[in-house]
């Protein structure tokens, strides 16, 4: 047990690291279930989902910080936000049955009932973020371990893709009712203002695209991959592989970020330089692990078949600390008002990958598509801390030196 005075980033880092470990298994049982081809198809269903969600979502719960820095001594935040977040639910269902009804093409079946589940998932997570971010965190990681657990059925009988995203979308309806559950708020979907909507909806669109743009910065490889003619979906399916364990690095940043998050929607940016600095840190320690162990762990884990992705995972691991940067400075920046100055250096970025990942795949498959995406985060994280540097009044070498300070306020020390 945690003591009382514990740091929230303490508590954070531990829960991530139980989040990782079972994602880590998770992933492993699913890809072994399915093989490198259904794999591939897997996470290219579930890549397009999340691009649709976030469009869908129209940004609406990237004001929550913004909105709650600046609301009234009487003004409910989050009954304003659950009514708007059901009535989307409700709406986007509709629509959903009517397209299945019609449609006779499983896949986009599929698609469709991710994609919703996703949006009201998103935005109940990133609500409870800012009201709980200690039950948010235990909801997560619940949810992960039945995944895991559906995970780990699919491993022991045979499984078809169908049988997987049904796990998949089993979890997620579990998660969206405990997430309901600890909120607490009757929600009232027929009760919104239109003008409230419109507002948030404003406020929203810019970091929307950002999102979007960051999104596509580490998804759209698996996209173009999908399209390319000389690339063949088992390729896919290791590629994602390499991706799903360099995408264990973001558990790093994604630690501060989240607190982060919760921090500056209550008007708390001091911490943004010390959790650059110890996150440096303790990623370079990952990624030696991850050189030194990730070829072992993926013959073991996954199996020989899966083996080449261990060359992904090490052209990915080189761009992992510059996408850091970037998470953590864009919570600051979004929860300031500062939605532009993302928006324009993430359309950049993602322009950026999109060109180099035409020019790459045709020539190196699935290692062309990773130097591309490394190529996009340097470029993005880099110019992000720039910023910052100029923002905060000091050099980009003191990023990286840390002081006793930075420790101490991490940990919760004074």
């Amino acid at each position: 047990m945690l003591k009382k005075d514990s740091s929230i980033y303490v508590q954070n880092f531990l829960f991530k690291i139980c989040y990782s470990a079972s994602s880590f298994i998770a992933n492993a049982l699913l890809a072994r279930s399915l093989g490198p081809e259904l794999k591939g198809e897997y996470a290219w269903i579930l890549n397009i989902s999340s691009i649709i969600s976030i469009v869908m979502g129209w940004g609406i719960y990237q004001s929550i910080p913004y909105y709650n820095r600046e609301k009234k001594e009487t003004e409910d935040i989050v009954q304003t936000y659950i009514n708007i977040f059901i009535f989307q639910f409700i709406l986007y269902s509709g629509i959903g049955i009517l397209i299945t009804c019609f449609s006779k093409n499983e896949l986009y079946k599929w698609m469709i009932a991710i994609s919703i589940l996703d949006i009201i998932n998103q935005e109940l997570c990133m609500l409870l973020l800012i009201v709980n971010i200690k039950k948010r965190n235990m909801i997560q990681l619940c949810g992960n371990i039945i995944y895991m657990i559906g995970c780990i059925f699919l491993f022991i009988y045979s499984s078809s893709l169908g049988m997987a995203l049904s796990v998949f979308c089993l979890t997620k309806i579990i998660l969206l009712i405990c997430y309901l559950y600890v909120i607490g708020k009757v929600p009232n979907p027929f009760g919104i203002k239109i003008n409230i909507v419109v507002e948030k909806i404003k406020f929203g669109y810019l970091p929307m695209f950002s999102l979007l743009l960051m999104t596509l910065n580490y998804k759209v490889d698996i996209l173009m991959l999908k399209a390319s003619k000389n690339v063949h979906m088992s390729d896919v399916g290791i590629y994602s592989v390499g991706v799903s364990i360099a995408e264990l690095m973001w558990f790093i940043p994604d630690v501060f970020r989240e607190v982060l998050f919760n921090k500056t929607a209550h008007n708390d940016d001091e911490d943004v330089l010390s959790v650059i600095r110890i996150s440096n840190y303790v990623m370079i320690a990952v990624i030696i692990a991850e050189v030194t162990l990730g070829k072992y762990f993926i013959l073991i884990c996954y199996g020989s078949e899966y083996l080449m992705a261990f060359k992904v995972l090490l052209i990915l691991l080189v761009g992992v600390p510059a996408m850091a940067w970037f998470k953590i400075i864009y919570t600051l920046f979004n929860a300031q008002g500062k939605r532009k100055t993302s928006f324009i250096l993430l359309v950049f970025s993602a322009v950026i990958n999109i060109i180099v990942n035409y020019q790459t795949i045709p020539i190196w498959g699935i290692f062309g598509a990773a130097m591309s995406s490394v190529f996009s985060y340097m470029i993005c994280g880099l110019v992000f801390l720039y910023m910052y540097s100029r923002m905060i009044r000091c050099s980009i070498f003191s990023f990286f030196v840390i002081k006793k300070s930075d420790i101490k306020k991490i940990i919760g020390k004074s």
